[in-house]
């Protein structure tokens, strides 16, 4: 069964499940004073892209990470078959106030069409490393809830016509989440505004675009232990451009659905399946989270 056809059975399931609902109190956004969390998430992710410039692309795990696969730039026709392993930890300095970290591992299968020349190429290691805070500025009430955070990427590569760099400090991610409940419904609205700063490469000025995302979300508890999301996100990647000549940008919408089961009262496991495709691009992800809290 394809992944589209998967990701339609699950949302007409999830909304059959509605009719045997329980209500319940949304989870805590963030951690409690002096609580630590650690999550590890497993995707697949399939692309097929065909652009004179090829751009990152970015998936949001279900616990609101961010992955990036590594650039590649050049006129190609690309397929890829990627695994990505992601480890979150996170600090709860206050009740309001979190810290938290991630390193992005992958390994991945490329298949390249340059010219009508077919090339394979396989890639593993660490792909992106970052830091970030959360803040609650609002909490919920009548009116919904507001966070905001920043995060830095302070290790990430790039593989630029078959030669890898890497970068510290280069990449930043604004980001707003607020949210409303009305038992057993919680609508969510997250968006994020990824900024590039300009890199020197073998004497070769690379600016890579920067990156608006915006993704409404309705989350819905069966009981206790069991909650369905779906939702779309939009995603803008502006213009980029080597030495101010080739320039590209563009602009997609997925479709995205998942469930979680809470373990236990500090365990839970997520399920989370996207799927976009346009002109230039398609991509298809399946991915699995694991978390604890300590």
């Amino acid at each position: 069964m394809s992944l589209k056809k998967t990701t339609l059975t699950y949302i007409i399931l999830s909304i059959f499940a509605m009719t045997n609902a329980k209500p319940v109190h949304v989870s805590e956004v963030l951690l409690k004073k002096g609580k630590l969390s650690a999550s590890i998430t497993t995707s697949y992710i399939n692309l097929k892209k065909i652009n004179s410039i090829v751009l990152p692309t970015e998936f949001q795990t279900k616990n609101g990470d961010f992955i990036t696969i590594p650039t590649y730039i050049g006129n190609k026709y690309i397929r890829e078959d990627y695994v990505d392993g992601l480890l979150t930890i996170k600090y709860g300095f206050s009740d309001k106030f979190e810290i938290y970290g991630a390193i992005d591992m992958f390994a991945s299968n490329i298949t390249a069409n340059i010219n009508n020349s077919v090339t394979s190429e396989k890639n593993t290691g660490i792909n992106t490393a970052y830091i970030g805070l959360r803040y609650q500025i609002k909490q919920e009430n009548d009116t919904p809830a507001l966070l905001v955070g920043i995060s830095s990427d302070f290790y990430s590569k790039e593989k630029i016509r078959k030669k890898t760099y890497v970068n510290h400090f280069e990449s930043y991610r604004i980001s707003v989440n607020t949210f409303y409940t009305i038992d057993p419904i919680v609508f969510s609205l997250k968006a994020s505004y990824g900024i590039n700063l300009p890199k020197e490469f073998d004497k070769q000025n690379i600016v890579i675009g920067n990156m608006l995302t915006i993704a409404p979300e309705i989350y819905f508890a069966v009981n206790p232990s069991i909650s369905f999301n779906w939702g779309l996100k939009y995603h803008y990647h502006g213009k980029s451009t080597i030495n101010k000549q080739i320039r590209s940008s563009y602009s997609e919408i997925s479709y995205t659905a998942g469930v979680s089961y809470a373990l236990s009262s500090v365990d839970t496991i997520g399920l989370q399946v996207e799927v976009s495709n346009i002109p230039s691009k398609a991509k298809n992800t399946i991915s699995m989270t694991i978390s604890h809290k300590f």
